[in-house]
């Protein structure tokens, strides 16, 4: 079978993440969003239209017993990297699949991520009527002018955007805000309007997202993406206090604890195969934290453990997380590491894997060193 093709490519998506909720439903979008991450992607993102309702069929039978009836099953999120993300509500049959996984999963909440365009009050009653139902709303302003040039869209999509929320809200549909922060483009009073009055329909949560450029951004691209952090940092705990009632997550936020307890790990290296010198691998953004979690921890244990940050070669930018570093990243860093350091034993994040052990690139985990690694969750 050709995988190219995009009944098949959409496929061996669902395949690799086998064991997550995740059945995109297209690939097609109706916004060109200044910010859009296709345009800096150093491979191929993929385009296949819109997911074929048979596949729907395939998957929902197949796969969905890996989750439980409870799990939220997302219509809208990809594995990040490989296919282009999708608008759903554009599909053609975007209610006879949500009818179809309603029957068999009743319980389960249906949720979308969506630009917010095409919620007419019509179109949110239909939804309303499939609850448990979850969306996510992408809205970067409230100034129509703002909105328009980030989303590359008009005004009428605005107006149905906006009036959408109330609409979700007096449906009794479940709602969470996503804000792409450009103070470059809107300024830092707009953006503090805007989180306002989307903290004002007390959603679930808003989601602040720092703009993220690769190697490949444009100096166009750059001047839109341009923020200074220790500004925007200042700007993000402010609306901590503001918008307290609901939470703002900003997963970039240098002072989030590590989910990450390394004394276990730590332990475990000193059982049956006892290994001498340990080295952790984990990428920019959380290397300080690291350091300082293990540093502490081995203070309790006999052998020796020492954290080497991961660049990112591969997008480069101001990509510094683990969820998108490769093998080769990897491979990179262990090569350096060793010139301070020999390890017995390699440690890092699995983030950037899929369920077969593989990176974006399709390189495997055994391929960053001939040194025994185990990989943590």
């Amino acid at each position: 079978m050709n995988l190219t093709t995009p009944v098949s490519f959409f496929h061996s998506e669902s395949m690799r993440c086998i064991g997550k909720n995740v059945m995109p439903l297209s690939t097609v979008c109706n916004a060109k969003c200044i910010f859009c991450s296709n345009k800096m992607n150093p491979f191929k993102i993929h385009r296949c239209g819109f997911r074929p309702y048979r596949e729907v069929v395939e998957h929902l039978y197949h796969y969905m017993n890996l989750i439980s009836s409870y799990d939220e099953i997302r219509l809208s999120d990809t594995m990040p990297g490989t296919l282009s993300e999708g608008e759903a509500t554009l599909h053609p049959q975007f209610f006879k699949i949500c009818k179809l996984i309603r029957k068999h999963r009743p319980t389960n909440p249906l949720h979308i991520t969506t630009n917010g365009a095409l919620l007419t009050e019509e179109f949110i009653s239909k939804m309303a009527k499939l609850r448990p139902f979850h969306l996510c709303i992408s809205y970067h302003s409230t100034n129509v002018d703002h909105w328009c040039k980030i989303y590359g869209m008009n005004e009428k999509q605005f107006e149905t955007a906006t009036n959408a929320w109330k609409l979700c809200k007096d449906a009794g549909l479940s709602l969470s805000g996503a804000v792409v922060a450009l103070p470059s483009v809107v300024g830092y009073e707009d953006l503090k309007k805007t989180l306002l009055w989307m903290n004002s329909f007390s959603p679930y949560g808003l989601f602040l997202w720092e703009p993220g450029y690769s190697k490949m951004a444009s100096k166009e691209m750059l001047e839109i993406m341009k923020v200074d952090h220790e500004e925007f940092k200042a700007f993000v705990y402010e609306m901590y206090k503001a918008c307290d009632n609901v939470g703002i997550t900003w997963e970039k936020d240098p002072d989030l604890p590590l989910d990450i307890q390394p004394q276990f790990y730590m332990a475990d290296t000193l059982k049956e195969n006892i290994y001498r010198k340990v080295m952790w691998l984990t990428a920019e953004a959380s290397y300080d934290r690291l350091v300082e979690l293990v540093a502490h921890a081995n203070q309790h244990v006999a052998n020796e453990h020492y954290v080497q940050k991961v660049v990112n070669h591969t997008y480069g930018g101001n990509i510094n997380c683990n969820g998108l570093l490769m093998i080769d990243d990897m491979r990179k860093a262990v090569f350096e590491g060793r010139d301070v350091f020999e390890p017995d034993l390699v440690i890092t994040s699995n983030a950037m894997l899929d369920a077969y052990g593989n990176d974006m690139t399709g390189a495997h985990y055994t391929d960053v060193t001939h040194i025994p690694m185990w990989w943590r969750n």
